[in-house]
Protein backbone atom coordinates (compact mmCIF):
# COMPACT_ATOMS: atom_id res chain seq x y z
CA UNK A 1 0.00 0.00 0.00
CA UNK A 2 2.87 2.33 0.80
CA UNK A 3 4.40 1.69 -2.60
CA UNK A 4 1.04 2.13 -4.34
CA UNK A 5 0.64 5.53 -2.69
CA UNK A 6 4.14 6.54 -3.80
CA UNK A 7 3.41 5.40 -7.34
CA UNK A 8 0.44 7.79 -7.56
CA UNK A 9 3.03 10.56 -7.55
CA UNK A 10 5.77 8.84 -9.59
CA UNK A 11 4.90 5.50 -11.23
CA UNK A 12 8.58 4.77 -11.84
CA UNK A 13 9.42 4.55 -8.14
CA UNK A 14 9.39 0.92 -7.07
CA UNK A 15 8.60 -0.52 -10.49
CA UNK A 16 11.27 -3.21 -10.08
CA UNK A 17 10.55 -3.50 -6.38
CA UNK A 18 7.11 -4.99 -7.08
CA UNK A 19 8.81 -7.86 -8.89
CA UNK A 20 11.22 -8.33 -5.95
CA UNK A 21 8.28 -8.73 -3.56
CA UNK A 22 6.84 -11.71 -5.43
CA UNK A 23 7.29 -15.32 -4.25
CA UNK A 24 9.05 -17.67 -4.03
CA UNK A 25 11.59 -15.72 -1.93
CA UNK A 26 10.79 -12.06 -1.36
CA UNK A 27 13.71 -9.90 -0.32
CA UNK A 28 14.44 -8.97 3.27
CA UNK A 29 12.92 -5.81 4.74
CA UNK A 30 16.29 -4.07 4.62
CA UNK A 31 16.82 -4.90 0.93
CA UNK A 32 13.33 -3.63 0.16
CA UNK A 33 14.03 -0.46 2.14
CA UNK A 34 17.30 0.16 0.32
CA UNK A 35 15.67 -0.30 -3.09
CA UNK A 36 12.78 2.00 -2.19
CA UNK A 37 15.02 4.70 -0.73
CA UNK A 38 17.25 4.63 -3.81
CA UNK A 39 14.23 4.96 -6.12
CA UNK A 40 12.80 7.82 -4.06
CA UNK A 41 16.12 9.64 -3.97
CA UNK A 42 16.45 9.31 -7.76
CA UNK A 43 13.02 10.81 -8.37
CA UNK A 44 12.61 14.51 -9.09
CA UNK A 45 9.20 14.51 -7.35
CA UNK A 46 8.30 15.51 -3.79
CA UNK A 47 6.44 12.87 -1.77
CA UNK A 48 4.25 13.37 1.27
CA UNK A 49 2.88 10.14 2.68
CA UNK A 50 0.34 10.07 5.50
CA UNK A 51 0.04 6.88 7.52
CA UNK A 52 -3.21 7.19 9.46
CA UNK A 53 -4.11 5.11 12.53
CA UNK A 54 -0.52 3.94 12.85
CA UNK A 55 -1.26 2.87 16.44
CA UNK A 56 -3.16 -0.20 15.18
CA UNK A 57 -0.06 -1.68 13.52
CA UNK A 58 1.41 -4.41 15.67
CA UNK A 59 3.72 -6.15 13.19
CA UNK A 60 7.33 -5.62 14.26
CA UNK A 61 8.65 -5.95 10.68
CA UNK A 62 6.53 -2.94 9.69
CA UNK A 63 7.95 -0.90 12.57
CA UNK A 64 11.49 -1.99 11.68
CA UNK A 65 10.96 -1.06 8.03
CA UNK A 66 9.58 2.36 8.99
CA UNK A 67 12.47 2.99 11.40
CA UNK A 68 14.94 2.14 8.64
CA UNK A 69 13.09 4.38 6.20
CA UNK A 70 13.05 7.29 8.65
CA UNK A 71 16.75 6.86 9.43
CA UNK A 72 17.66 6.96 5.72
CA UNK A 73 14.84 9.09 4.36
CA UNK A 74 15.70 11.09 1.26
CA UNK A 75 15.00 14.83 1.36
CA UNK A 76 12.11 14.58 -1.10
CA UNK A 77 10.07 12.29 1.19
CA UNK A 78 7.92 13.73 3.97
CA UNK A 79 6.26 11.26 6.29
CA UNK A 80 3.25 12.03 8.48
CA UNK A 81 2.13 9.55 11.13
CA UNK A 82 -1.32 10.03 12.60
CA UNK A 83 -1.48 7.94 15.74
CA UNK A 84 -3.08 7.87 19.17
CA UNK A 85 0.10 6.54 20.79
CA UNK A 86 3.79 7.18 20.33
CA UNK A 87 5.10 4.91 17.57
CA UNK A 88 7.95 2.54 18.39
CA UNK A 89 10.52 4.77 16.69
CA UNK A 90 13.56 6.49 18.16
CA UNK A 91 11.63 9.71 18.88
CA UNK A 92 14.28 11.29 21.15
CA UNK A 93 16.87 11.00 18.39
CA UNK A 94 14.49 12.49 15.81
CA UNK A 95 13.71 15.36 18.18
CA UNK A 96 17.42 16.00 18.78
CA UNK A 97 18.09 16.10 15.03
CA UNK A 98 15.18 18.49 14.45
CA UNK A 99 13.53 15.92 12.18
CA UNK A 100 10.29 15.62 14.11
CA UNK A 101 7.30 17.88 14.38
CA UNK A 102 4.77 16.69 16.93
CA UNK A 103 1.18 17.77 17.30
CA UNK A 104 -0.35 16.54 20.52
CA UNK A 105 -3.96 16.73 21.72
CA UNK A 106 -3.29 20.02 23.52
CA UNK A 107 -2.04 21.52 20.24
CA UNK A 108 -5.37 20.75 18.57
CA UNK A 109 -7.55 22.49 21.16
CA UNK A 110 -8.65 26.11 21.01
CA UNK A 111 -7.41 28.57 23.60
CA UNK A 112 -9.49 31.52 24.82
CA UNK A 113 -8.41 33.73 21.90
CA UNK A 114 -9.43 31.01 19.42
CA UNK A 115 -12.80 30.54 21.14
CA UNK A 116 -13.40 34.30 21.03
CA UNK A 117 -12.55 34.49 17.33
CA UNK A 118 -14.70 31.47 16.52
CA UNK A 119 -17.81 32.68 18.35
CA UNK A 120 -17.63 36.41 17.77
CA UNK A 121 -16.15 36.70 14.28
CA UNK A 122 -17.09 33.43 12.62
CA UNK A 123 -20.50 32.72 14.20
CA UNK A 124 -21.35 36.32 15.03
CA UNK A 125 -22.39 35.52 18.61
CA UNK A 126 -21.76 38.46 20.98
CA UNK A 127 -20.60 36.48 24.02
CA UNK A 128 -18.94 37.99 27.09
CA UNK A 129 -15.43 37.01 28.15
CA UNK A 130 -16.98 35.09 31.07
CA UNK A 131 -19.28 33.12 28.74
CA UNK A 132 -16.40 32.37 26.37
CA UNK A 133 -14.27 31.10 29.24
CA UNK A 134 -17.14 28.94 30.48
CA UNK A 135 -17.59 27.40 27.02
CA UNK A 136 -13.85 26.81 26.78
CA UNK A 137 -13.91 24.94 30.09
CA UNK A 138 -17.02 22.92 29.24
CA UNK A 139 -15.71 21.81 25.84
CA UNK A 140 -12.04 21.59 26.90
CA UNK A 141 -11.31 23.59 23.74
CA UNK A 142 -12.29 20.80 21.36
CA UNK A 143 -13.62 22.29 18.14
CA UNK A 144 -16.40 19.72 17.77
CA UNK A 145 -17.81 20.65 21.18
CA UNK A 146 -17.45 24.36 20.43
CA UNK A 147 -19.23 23.90 17.12
CA UNK A 148 -22.12 21.98 18.70
CA UNK A 149 -22.43 24.63 21.40
CA UNK A 150 -22.42 27.32 18.72
CA UNK A 151 -25.24 25.61 16.85
CA UNK A 152 -27.28 25.41 20.03
CA UNK A 153 -26.57 29.04 20.96
CA UNK A 154 -27.55 30.51 17.59
CA UNK A 155 -31.27 30.22 18.34
CA UNK A 156 -31.22 31.22 22.01
CA UNK A 157 -32.76 34.53 23.11
CA UNK A 158 -30.76 34.61 26.39
CA UNK A 159 -27.15 33.75 25.52
CA UNK A 160 -25.67 34.00 29.05
CA UNK A 161 -28.36 31.65 30.40
CA UNK A 162 -27.91 29.23 27.49
CA UNK A 163 -24.13 29.12 28.11
CA UNK A 164 -24.68 28.38 31.79
CA UNK A 165 -27.04 25.51 31.08
CA UNK A 166 -24.97 24.07 28.21
CA UNK A 167 -23.71 20.54 28.94
CA UNK A 168 -22.45 17.69 26.85
CA UNK A 169 -25.97 16.31 26.62
CA UNK A 170 -27.14 19.35 24.64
Amino acid sequence: YFLAAIQHIDPHVGAQLLEMLQPPRPLSGMAIGIALINDLAASQKEFTVVLDDYHVIEAQPVHAFLEYLVDHMPGNLHLILATRADPPLNLPQLRARGQLLELRAADLCFDLAGVKTYYQEFLGLPLSEKALLELLQKTEGWVAGLQLAGLMLQNQPDLPQAVQTFTGSN
